[in-house]
């Protein structure tokens, strides 16, 4: 005759690995467990700690362990170290977004400091050229963030991180596609006559100012020049609306200029717009877009010297 299990011990769930390893963590005090898990605690695509994955420690991992984690992955202590890192490492652009917030000019030096220490570190011991800037301090840092969420009164760093990543590194909008090189800040020419491109400038230049005499843009109108490819994870320039002129007919002439690298997340169509083409895209960081302005570069040349040497 069998001796009957116990509810208790057949119900039983195996210990966590965290268990495992570590059986006195639950015992510790909840600012000492905050400690340890600030040295895990990377948030969405944070430059230079997750190879801007949009999985993240705070958003995917610590929030399933447990009840108490969950309440720690809201928590101000984990997601301000986040943003100091974000604002160190990328000066173009969350570094940017903070002093624009603020209604600040950033330093010129400080948004040379980021790729410093890699040309730093890539010189020779005998090179006796002049060194760039350090990266900002800690402190200096942490101010600019403290000053920027008070100033717009974010309820929580964990809020002003995610507002600031929907509304300003990501861009949702419209494609236009054409290939060849775009170089940051040099301005370019197009005609728009397509009936998905008129769609297009009409939809971008609503509501926007515009000096009547010049056609000049006053505000702030973008949409994604797809140079390369229409897939996702393919490079991008998001560009800026410069010079509009739209005709009775809906064509356009138009001024651009490219203001960020982006990366391609999602591409759809529109219904009813002619095969005009949408896209959710991120702007690259410091890295990604220093290796974007020397590939567009080198493919200016190439364009260039081809033009020379064709037989005209």
């Amino acid at each position: 005759m069998t001796t009957p299990v116990s509810n208790s011990t057949a119900s039983a769930a195996p210990p966590s690995p965290m268990a495992q390893k570590f059986p006195h963590f639950a015992e510790l005090e909840p600012g000492l467990q905050c400690s340890i898990f600030s040295f895990l605690a990377d948030a969405p695509y944070e430059a230079k700690v997750n190879d801007n994955q949009p999985q993240s420690f705070l958003t995917h991992i610590l929030p399933l362990v447990s009840q108490q984690c969950r309440a720690y992955s809201e928590m101000d202590v984990l997601w301000k170290p986040a943003l100091i890192r974000q604002a160190r490492n990328e000066p173009r652009l969350w570094r940017a977004l903070f002093y624009q917030i603020l209604g600040e000019e950033q330093p010129e030096e400080m948004t040379m400091a980021a790729s410093s220490e890699k040309e730093t570190n890539d010189k020779d011991d005998n090179d006796q050229s002049p060194k760039q800037a350090p990266l900002p301090s800690w402190q200096e840092m942490e101010e600019l963030v403290q000053r920027a969420r008070a100033w717009d009164d974010y309820p929580s760093d964990k809020a002003m991180y995610r507002y600031l990543f929907r509304s300003k590194v990501r861009f949702v909008g419209p494609v236009f596609m054409m290939g060849g090189p775009v170089t940051m800040g040099e301005t370019y020419g197009l005609h728009f006559f397509e009936p998905r491109y008129r769609l297009l400038i009409a939809q971008v230049m609503q509501g926007q100012r515009v000096e009547p005499e010049s056609g000049r843009v006053v505000s702030e109108a973008l949409f994604v020049h797809a140079n390369r490819a229409m897939t996702p994870r393919a490079p991008a320039a998001l560009v800026r609306v410069e010079y509009c002129r739209i005709y009775p007919d809906g064509r356009a002439d138009v001024e651009l200029c490219p203001v960020a690298h982006v990366w391609l997340q999602r591409v759809w169509v529109r219904e009813n717009s002619g095969n005009l083409h949408y896209a959710q895209a991120l702007r690259m960081g410091q890295e990604a877009t220093e290796r974007m302005n020397e590939t567009s570069q080198r493919e200016s040349y190439i364009m260039a010297i081809s033009d020379f040497l064709r037989p005209h």
